[in-house]
This record gives C-alpha cells, sequence and structure tokens, in this order.
C-alpha cells in the first residue's frame, strides 16, 4: 500500500473515493483523534438563519400547481352549493334500512332516480328510496345514501343488504363551512 495522500492523511486521491465516501471518512477520522461532531440541529439551524421567504407573486390558478399560498384564501361562497351524494347508491330514511343484514335484506320501492346535474325537486317518502349518482342534488328527506355495492341494484325495487354507518353525504357548504372561513395557507 502507498502512503498516506490528500487532507487528513486518507486515500481519498488514489483510490477515486466519492464524496460520500470522503465525508465518512473524515467523520471516522474526526472520532479517532476524539474531535466533536456538530449535530445535524445546528448546521440546520444555521441554514435556516441565514434563508429568507421569497417575496409573493400574483399568478393564475393553472401557473401555481406546486406552490404555497402567501396568504389565505377565502370561498366566495358554500361548497358544495347544495346537499349531495358522495356515491352512487339509494337515497333512504336511516329507520327504514336499519334492520337491513345479507341473511335478510331490506327491500324498498325505487321512486324516482336522479342523476348528477339534474335540478329537479325530489322528495323521498317514509318506505321508499330514490335511486342516486355521486354529486347528485339529494332528495328532500334523504338522511343516508346506501352504496350501491351494498344492494342488489334494483331499478323498480332494491333489496339493501346492509346499512353501515357513515351517512355518504356531502351537506351543503360542507367544503367550507362558512362562506368566509379561510383556508389557512401550508
Amino acid at each position: 500500500m502507498s502512503e498516506p495522500k490528500g487532507p487528513g492523511g486518507d486515500w481519498t486521491e488514489e483510490r477515486g473515493t466519492s464524496d460520500e465516501g470522503r465525508s465518512r471518512l473524515e467523520a471516522a477520522r474526526r472520532r479517532a483523534s476524539g474531535e466533536e461532531l456538530t449535530p445535524v440541529e445546528d448546521h440546520l439551524a444555521g441554514i435556516l438563519a441565514t434563508i429568507r421567504p421569497l417575496a409573493p407573486t400574483e399568478l393564475g390558478v393553472n401557473d401555481a400547481y406546486g406552490l404555497v399560498l402567501a396568504e389565505d384564501v377565502a370561498a366566495a361562497s358554500a361548497l358544495p352549493s347544495f346537499d349531495n351524494s358522495a356515491m352512487d347508491g339509494y337515497a333512504v330514511h336511516v329507520e327504514d334500512v336499519a334492520a337491513a343484514t345479507e341473511e335478510n335484506p331490506v327491500t324498498l320501492p325505487v321512486t324516482a332516480e336522479v342523476a348528477a346535474g339534474d335540478t329537479g325537486a325530489y322528495a323521498l317518502q317514509q318506505g321508499t328510496s330514490i335511486r342516486i349518482m355521486t354529486g347528485a342534488m339529494l332528495p328532500h328527506g334523504t338522511e343516508a345514501v346506501v352504496p350501491v355495492e351494498w344492494t342488489n341494484g334494483g331499478q323498480a325495487r332494491v333489496a339493501i343488504r346492509v346499512c353501515r354507518g357513515g351517512a355518504r353525504l356531502h351537506p351543503l357548504g360542507s367544503g367550507t363551512p362558512d362562506p368566509s372561513a379561510r383556508r389557512p395557507r401550508r
């Protein structure tokens, strides 16, 4: 083996060791000599003390993808602007389907179908169901939406096998509980 070369008496120049390897060798040399290593937290504190945030820039929404808000943004109106279904299924009264099980499904008549974008006025009567699509306006009186996967997918009558917790609804303003509520910047 040849004589040590390079700073600190290692063989890095001769062996072509990577920067990572040199760092490890330097750290090992320091430990062996009893020198104290600087904790990562101290290095981080030094870096953070020298950097400053950039000045805010006004951009269009399409140009702001991946960036951070410089200030809070207020919603102009409640979102969603009406009560709607969180998934495809059947609008029901909870009491009507509470006893539903795999072995003993509850069967209800399907009195209407509401598609997303339909602005008609529908009312759910006790003992019935209304087929509803994701994002569709909820019929008046709806307490829950049973996902289509928990049913037989019936058109005139539907057999509901399960009705587990959770209403699967998006109430008016649930995305912005108060239209003046602000979404905090990250």
